[in-house]
């Protein structure tokens, strides 16, 4: 089943699913009163076989599209809970037409169905506009990470605490999703302009640029820039 919740201004629109028996068509919508054409994000869901714990324990998942310059403003939000069946299995989900541009794709993952209970784990990755047009971004529970990186151009305010957030991939180029804790992270320096918790919560501690990395199953990021604003 999918739930879905969109904010943004007065939106008209027909959402296009396919996989798990959805269907339909997408329209043209309306951000903030102005209409624009644009592509369909694509996100297959690949569903591992169901376990007790861990990330195959997840009975639903929520995935949102948020532009990068607002980060905090969550454009577009659905729900995907997944089948009865206890078997792996591949789901693709097909979002409204949305603008030709960047946007930050965020996929978690729920204990409970319909994006309730404990975050069990999840995935993200930034979207260029080049993107829009390319084949179907695939977001996996259980793929072996090949490759891990901070997700370019993070800020933290001055005193302010923030959670900084990295893209896994497999062998494959898939996004992996990772549990609570998998990641670890380190700030670069001696912490007189940023300090950071194994988990990434980041602080602000003077303004200017630090550095960072992040790691996971033995596989490490390139540093990275995180720049503290006043």
């Amino acid at each position: 089943m999918r739930q879905m919740i969109w904010w943004g201004g007065a939106l008209a629109l027909v959402l296009a699913l396919t996989g798990c028996g959805g269907a339909g068509s997408s329209t043209d919508t309306s951000l903030g009163g102005t209409s624009t054409t644009g592509s369909a994000v694509r996100v297959n869901l690949a569903w591992g076989a169901r376990t007790r714990d861990g990330l195959n324990s997840a009975l639903s998942c929520v995935i949102s599209i948020a532009d990068p310059t607002t980060p905090s403003t969550v454009a577009y939000h659905w729900t995907e809970n997944r089948t009865t069946d206890l078997a792996a299995y591949t789901d693709t989900f097909v979002s409204p037409e949305v603008p030709d541009q960047a946007w930050n794709l965020t996929v978690q993952y729920y204990a409970a169905a319909d994006g309730v209970g404990s975050v069990v784990g999840a995935a993200q990755q930034a979207l260029s506009a080049t993107d829009m047009y390319a084949s179907a971004q695939t977001v996996t529970v259980t793929g072996t990470v090949n490759g891990i990186t901070v997700d370019a151009g993070q800020t933290v305010g001055l005193n302010v605490v923030k959670q900084l957030t990295c893209t896994a991939l497999d062998k494959n180029g898939a996004i992996v999703a990772l549990a609570p804790g998998a990641a670890t992270w380190t700030a670069l320096g001696d912490g007189s302009i940023l300090t950071i918790t194994p988990d990434g919560q980041a602080t602000g501690v003077a303004a200017g640029d630090a550095w960072v990395t992040v790691s996971v199953d033995g596989i490490s990021s390139y540093n990275a820039r995180v720049t503290v604003t006043p």
